[in-house]
């Protein structure tokens, strides 16, 4: 299997990219990755899914976006506005190889990511979506989030069940969760982000995996029901919550599962 790290310019400074496979497959797949600490306990399962595509004969890009990973830039420097502009510099990238299909490849967070970055910014570089376990309502995300502060302040003796660290941080603080700088712009932004139904819809096909799931989730089968045409496929997927749960290093029935997904959409037939 052939890896390859490469840098390239954004907006705001160089993204690291790690590329999986030949770069002139004719299928590429660019990932994005969740948000914080899930990035980082989700990356043993993301590269054995890449290397896993890889095999079939895709070529994978990981994309580590500005003030994140190997990227230049602070994580408190980060937008929502800009983690777009690195989605679109990393699809001008891989699109200079002639493709089949690109597919944009989001998990938790960066399934939300993807979803709006075909809203905002059009469809002409993808061809579908595919999401692990999407977060549907950004607001919740970071709700649940800052319950970590909260948590870590009680569990030291300090903390005050009074103080809304989330509400403050919206207000101007930046708040520190988890060893993460939360500014209010992140946090704002992340906090208007919602699958909603929208003409992006119509735009590219998606398959959606509920990752860890014995059954789909009522708030997914509620947008599955508003999803024009035959667009969506989704199916749900037992397994450990990787992106939560420290030292998990594989997730064969959701690899398996995206791989035969992906096969069927792009028609390819290898091994």
């Amino acid at each position: 299997m052939k890896y390859q790290g490469h840098f390239i310019a954004g907006g705001q400074g160089r993204l690291y990219l790690a590329a999986f496979g030949d770069c002139s497959a004719e299928h590429a797949v660019l990932f994005l990755p969740p948000f914080a600490e899930e990035m980082n306990l989700s990356r043993a399962v993301v590269a054995r899914q890449a290397r896993m595509l890889t095999e079939a004969g895709y070529f994978v890009v990981l994309l580590d976006y500005f003030g994140t990973g190997d990227s230049e830039g602070e994580f408190d420097e980060a937008r929502v506005p800009g983690w777009l502009n690195d989605i679109e510099a990393t699809l001008v990238w891989i699109g200079q190889k002639q493709r089949s299909s690109v597919t944009l490849w989001g998990l938790r967070l960066g399934g939300l990511l993807a979803a709006h970055y075909v809203d905002d910014r059009g469809a002409e570089a993808v061809d579908r979506l595919l999401l692990w376990k999407p977060v549907i309502n950004g607001h919740q995300l970071m709700n649940q989030f800052f319950r970590l502060k909260q948590m870590s302040e009680m569990m030291q003796g300090r903390g005050d069940d009074q103080i809304n660290w989330y509400r403050r941080c919206l207000e101007g603080e930046t708040v520190e969760v988890a060893g993460y700088p939360m500014s209010s712009g992140l946090v704002s932004q992340i906090s208007a982000l919602s699958m909603q139904p929208s003409t992006w819809m119509e735009k590219v096909s998606v398959i959606w995996i509920e990752a860890a799931s014995e059954k789909v989730p009522l708030t997914a089968s509620r947008l599955h029901a508003q999803w024009p045409g035959d667009r969506l496929t989704i199916e749900a997927c037992t397994g450990v919550p990787f992106w939560q749960v420290p030292d998990t290093y594989d997730a064969d029935s959701l690899t398996i599962l995206t791989l035969k997904c992906l096969k069927e959409a792009n028609g390819v037939c290898h091994a």
